[in-house]
C-alpha cells in the first residue's frame, strides 16, 4: 500500500494519465483520416460501426456509472477502516474510467476504421464526460459522507 499523503495526488495523476492517453490517440488518428494516411472500409462496415458503437459506448458508461454507485452503496454500508475505504473508492473509481475509456477508445478504433468524423466526435464526448469523472477531495467527501478531519488523515504522510 502507498503512504496516505500521496492518495490523491496518485489518483488524480492515474485520471490524468488515462486522459492522455485517449487524446493522443484521438488526435494521431485524426491526423492519419484527414492525411488519408488510412483508408475507410467499405459503406456496410460504417453501418455496423455505428450501431456497435452506440450499443458498446453507452452500455460501458452505463455501466460504468451503475457500478460506481453500487461500490458506492456497499462501502458507506460496511464497517470499514478510513484507509480501507479509500482503497476501495479508489477501485471503485478506476474501474468506472476503464469501462469509459474503453468506450473511448472502441469509438476512436470506430473512427479510424470508417473514417466517419461523427466517431471522432463523440470521442471526444467520451473525453469531456471523462474529465468530468476527475477525482477531487470534495466529491470523495461528498460520496462516502466523509468529514474534512478525516480527509485530512489521507492527507498525512
Amino acid at each position: 500500500m502507498q503512504q496516505k499523503g500521496n492518495y490523491f495526488r496518485a489518483l488524480k495523476i492515474l485520471h490524468t494519465a488515462m486522459q492522455a492517453g485517449q487524446v493522443l490517440f484521438l488526435l494521431v488518428v485524426l491526423y492519419l483520416v484527414f492525411s488519408h494516411f488510412l483508408k475507410p472500409m467499405n459503406n456496410n462496415t460504417d453501418k455496423v460501426m455505428q450501431v456497435a458503437t452506440i450499443v458498446i459506448g453507452f452500455a460501458c458508461v452505463f455501466g460504468g456509472i451503475q457500478y460506481f454507485r453500487k461500490r458506492l452503496e456497499k462501502i458507506k454500508e460496511g464497517t470499514l477502516l478510513l484507509s480501507e475505504k479509500a482503497e476501495q473508492y479508489r477501485a471503485a473509481n478506476i474501474t468506472q474510467w476503464a469501462l469509459t475509456e474503453g468506450a473511448c477508445l472502441f469509438t476512436i478504433i470506430s473512427f479510424q476504421l470508417t473514417s466517419n468524423y461523427s466517431f471522432a466526435v463523440l470521442a471526444g464526448m467520451f473525453i469531456i464526460y471523462f474529465a468530468m469523472l476527475s477525482p477531487s477531495k470534495l466529491k470523495m467527501m461528498i460520496h462516502l459522507s466523509l468529514n474534512e478531519a478525516e480527509v485530512a488523515e489521507l492527507e498525512k504522510d
